[in-house]
C-alpha cells in the first residue's frame, strides 16, 4: 500500500506546505515508544469521545472509538436542512482540505437507535498523532435522535474489515499496515464520572497507570467481530440467587454502548430482584437511596467473574432534580443463530480496563484502577456563579468579608463566625471564615489588589476556576462580588521552596501539572497566552523606567530588544501549546498528606501557554518569592527526573532519553521569558499596589537572573 506521502506527491500536493499544518496538529499528541495515546472527554459516564482531524489543514471532530463498527463517519457541509442535528456539530468541508479526494460511493449505517446515511470521501486522518490516508462517511443525513443530544461529532469503527460497510478499510487497520505500533492492539479506559481524564485510548498498547495486575484474556468465538462466549455453569448471575444466560449466550464487548444490554426477558428478571421501576420504555430506576443495598451482577467469561457492583451499574445524573437513579441496563433481544447477545458497554469498561488484541484475536480484561489526583469525581456541575452587588474596603477588608458570609453561610451564627489573614499573597488580600475549630466548612474571601485588573483579565480568571472545577481540579467557587471572589477551603500545606525539592513532593507536582496539561481545546489550536500579555505588560510600564526609578532597571531600548529577541527565539522551539497555571510559585500549591497529593491554587494567570513555560516558571519559583535565592534553582539532574516523572504520566509510557533532553532545554529556555515576564509584572505592581512589598526590589532581581543565565540557556542544545 502506498504512502500517504506517496499518494499526495503524485498528485502534485506541496509536501512542504502539508507537513507543517500536520505538524501543528500531530505535535498536541505524544506518539511514542510505539504507543499512541488519545485522551477522551466524559460526559454523563455515557458518551466517551476523543479528537481527531480530517483533511489539510485539520478540521477537528469529536468521535466515539466504537468497536462495534468499523466505519469513519463525521457530518459534512452538504448535511440536508432537514437534518437540524446537523447544525450543532462540527462538519467536515471538503472544499477546504487540500488533501481530499473524491469518491462518492453512497452508504448507509444501521445502529441499534438509527442510521446514518451519506457518501464515501477520502482525506488525510489524524489519529493520536499518526497520520493516515482514509476512505470516510461524509453524513448528510443525521438523524434527531439519537444525535442531537450526542456531545461527539461522529464515530470512529475500531471493528473488524468484515464488519465496514462499503468495503472500506477501517482506520486501525490502515495504522497496522504502517507498522509504527509497538503491538497489533488498542485499549480502552473510561473513567467515572467528568473530570479531567476522562478516558484514554491507546493505540499499540495498554496504560498501566490505569489497571491493576495482569490481563486476563479471553479468545474471540466469530472471527471479524469482538464476540466472546459466556460459557460454564454460571452465566450471568445478579446476587447469589438468581442465574441468567444457563444455555449459554455471546457477549460483545462494545466501546460504543452506554450501557450494558440484554435479551429483555432476562432485564426484566433483573429489575424484578432489584425492585426497579420503569420510568418508561426500557429505562429502569430506583430510589438513590436504596443504591448501597442493591445486589452484585457478574459475568463470568474465560473461567472469571467480573463483577459489578451497584455503584458501578447505577447513574446518578447531575441535571436531574430528584432521587431517582437511572440503572446503567437496557434490554435489546436478538434472535438465534446471532443472539441471545449480551452487549458490555461504557458500564463495564468503566470497571474493566479493556485491551483488544488484533493480533491474537482476544480480548483482555483487567480491573481499573482508581482514580487518583485531579481525576477523582468533581461532582454535579454548578450553575452559574452568584454575583454579591458588594465592594470590600482593601483597608479593612473583615466588615465587608463578614457581610459576603452572611449571604452565603446564613445559618452560621455571626458570634460563632471565626477569621483568619493570610499574609503571604503578593497580588491580593485573604481571608478564611469559618465556625469550626478544623475549618471543615470554610469559605475564602479574596479581595483584589488595587489596579489588578491592569495584569488580569477577571472574567476569565472566573471561568478558568470553573474550567478546572469541572474537571475535579479547584476547590468551589462561592461567588464573586465588585472587587472580589469567594470559594472553598482546600484542607492541606501550602509548600515552601524547602518542601518542592523533595523528590517525593515534587514527583507530585509534575504529575498534577502533567494531568492539567491534558486540558484541551475542541474544534481549534489554542493560541499561547505569553506574548500578548508580555507586550500588554511593557506598554504599560515602558514610559516609567527612567534613570530615577533605578538605574539597576535595564533601559526601555535594551528591554524592547530583549523582547523582540525573545519572542523570535522562543516561537522556534516548538513547545507544545497546553492549559497552564502559568504562576506556580510554592504557596500556590496545597499538599494534604492525607491523601497524598498535591492541588494547584490561585488561576488568575492561568490559560493556553506554551508547555515549556509552565514549567519553567515553576523551576524558577525554586528560588523563594520574599527571599530570593537562585543558588536553590534545581540542579540539572532534579531536573531531569521531575521532567521523567511529567512526561511519563503525560504519555502513559517511558521516556526516552532524547525526550527528556529535548523538553530540557525547552524548560530552561522558556525560564528566561518567565524571569522577564515577572520583572514586568512587578514593575507595574511597584506603581499600584498597596500591599507591603519590595516590588522594585523583585523586579531588579528578575532582570538580573535573566541576563546572568541568558549566556548558559543559549549554549543549550536542543536534541537532534
Amino acid at each position: 500500500m502506498p504512502s500517504v506521502r506517496e499518494i499526495l506527491k503524485e498528485r502534485g500536493v506541496d509536501m512542504t506546505k502539508l507537513s507543517a499544518e500536520w505538524g501543528k496538529f500531530t505535535k498536541r499528541f505524544s506518539f511514542g515508544n510505539g504507543t499512541s495515546p488519545v485522551i477522551l472527554t466524559n460526559y454523563l459516564d455515557t458518551q466517551y469521545y476523543g479528537e481527531i482531524g480530517i483533511g489539510t489543514p485539520p478540521q477537528t471532530f469529536k468521535v466515539i472509538f466504537d468497536t462495534g463498527s468499523a466505519n469513519l463517519w463525521v457530518p459534512s457541509t452538504k448535511c440536508s436542512p432537514l437534518y437540524s442535528a446537523c447544525e450543532i456539530h462540527s462538519l467536515y468541508d471538503s472544499s477546504e482540505s487540500s488533501s481530499y479526494m473524491e469518491n462518492g460511493t453512497e452508504f448507509t449505517i444501521h445502529y441499534g437507535s438509527g442510521k446514518v446515511k451519506g457518501f464515501l470521501s477520502q482525506d488525510i486522518v489524524t489519529v493520536g498523532g499518526i497520520i493516515v490516508t482514509q476512505t470516510f462517511g461524509e453524513v448528510t443525513e443525521l438523524p434527531l435522535i439519537p444525535f442531537m443530544l450526542a456531545k461527539f461529532d461522529g464515530v470512529l469503527g475500531m471493528g473488524f474489515p468484515a464488519q465496514a460497510v462499503g468495503g472500506v478499510t477501517p482506520v486501525f487497520d490502515h495504522i497496522l499496515s504502517q507498522r509504527v505500533l509497538k503491538e497489533e492492539v488498542f485499549s480502552v479506559y473510561y473513567s467515572r464520572d467528568s473530570h479531567l481524564l476522562g478516558g484514554e485510548v491507546v493505540l499499540g498498547g495498554s496504560d498501566p497507570q490505569h489497571y491493576q495486575g495482569n490481563f486476563h484474556y479471553v479468545s474471540v468465538s466469530r472471527t471479524g467481530s469482538w464476540e466472546i462466549a459466556m460459557k460454564g455453569l454460571r452465566r450471568v448471575s445478579v446476587g447469589s440467587a438468581t442465574l441468567l444466560c444457563e444455555e449459554g449466550c455471546v457477549v460483545v464487548v462494545d466501546t460504543g454502548a452506554s450501557y450494558i444490554s440484554g435479551p429483555t426477558s432476562s432485564l426484566k428478571l433483573i429489575m424484578q430482584t432489584l425492585g426497579a421501576k420503569e420510568r418508561s420504555t426500557d429505562d429502569y430506576v430506583v430510589d438513590c437511596s436504596q443504591v448501597p443495598s442493591l445486589p452484585d451482577i457478574s459475568f463470568h467469561l474465560g473461567g472469571r467473574a467480573y463483577t459489578l457492583t451497584s455503584a458501578d451499574y447505577v447513574l446518578q445524573n447531575p441535571y436531574r432534580n430528584d432521587d431517582q437513579c437511572t440503572l446503567a441496563l437496557h434490554g435489546l433481544d436478538i434472535p438465534p443463530p446471532t443472539g441471545p447477545v449480551w452487549v458490555l458497554g461504557a458500564s463495564f469498561i468503566r470497571k474493566f480496563y479493556t485491551e483488544f488484541d488484533r493480533h491474537n484475536n482476544r480480548i483482555g480484561e483487567e480491573k481499573a484502577a482508581a482514580s487518583a489526583g485531579c481525576w477523582e469525581p468533581a461532582g454535579p456541575p454548578r450553575a452559574a456563579v452568584p454575583f454579591f452587588d458588594i465592594a470590600v474596603d482593601q483597608d479593612d477588608i473583615l466588615p465587608g468579608a463578614l457581610r459576603l458570609i452572611r449571604e452565603l453561610r446564613p445559618h452560621w451564627k455571626p458570634e460563632q463566625v471565626r477569621t483568619k489573614r493570610f499574609k503571604d499573597g503578593i497580588t491580593n488580600k485573604l481571608v478564611a471564615c469559618y465556625v469550626e475549630e478544623d475549618m471543615r466548612d470554610c469559605v475564602l474571601v479574596r479581595v483584589y489588589g488595587e489596579r489588578t485588573e491592569l495584569l488580569v483579565d477577571r472574567e476569565n480568571e472566573v471561568r478558568n476556576f470553573q474550567l478546572l472545577r469541572a474537571h475535579g481540579c479547584a476547590p468551589k467557587l462561592y461567588c464573586t462580588f465588585q472587587n472580589g471572589l469567594c470559594y472553598e477551603y482546600m484542607q492541606g500545606v501550602a509548600l515552601g521552596p524547602e518542601h518542592i525539592r523533595e523528590p517525593q513532593l515534587f514527583r507530585l507536582i509534575a504529575l498534577e501539572m502533567a494531568k492539567i496539561h491534558t486540558i484541551h481545546t475542541n474544534g481549534r489550536l489554542p493560541k499561547p497566552t505569553l506574548w500578548n500579555k508580555m507586550y500588554r505588560y511593557f506598554t504599560l510600564v515602558k514610559d516609567e523606567i527612567n534613570p530615577s526609578l533605578s538605574a539597576d532597571v535595564p533601559k526601555v531600548e535594551v528591554l524592547e530588544q530583549e523582547l523582540a529577541w525573545l519572542k523570535e527565539h522562543l516561537s522556534q522551539l516548538e513547545s507544545p501549546v497546553v492549559f497552564c497555571h502559568n504562576d506556580l510559585l510554592c504557596k500556590n500549591i496545597i499538599y494534604d498528606s492525607t491523601k497524598g497529593h498535591v492541588r494547584f491554587i490561585d488561576y488568575e494567570y492561568a490559560g493556553y501557554n506554551y508547555q515549556a513555560f509552565d514549567i519553567g516558571n515553576h523551576f524558577n519559583e525554586f528560588a523563594g518569592v520574599n527571599e530570593v535565592d537562585y543558588c536553590r534553582y534545581p540542579a540539572r539532574e532534579t531536573q531531569l527526573q521531575w521532567l521523567r516523572y511529567y512526561l511519563e504520566a503525560q504519555k502513559g509510557t517511558a521516556a526516552t532519553p532524547r525526550e527528556v533532553e529535548r523538553l530540557y532545554a525547552q524548560v530552561n529556555k522558556f525560564a528566561l521569558a518567565s524571569h522577564f515576564f515577572w520583572a514586568l509584572w512587578a514593575l507595574i505592581q511597584n506603581q499600584y499596589s498597596t500591599i507591603s512589598f519590595d516590588f522594585l526590589r523583585y523586579a531588579v532581581i528578575r532582570f538580573n537572573q535573566y541576563f546572568k543565565v541568558k549566556p548558559q540557556v543559549l549554549a543549550l542544545e536542543m536534541p537532534k
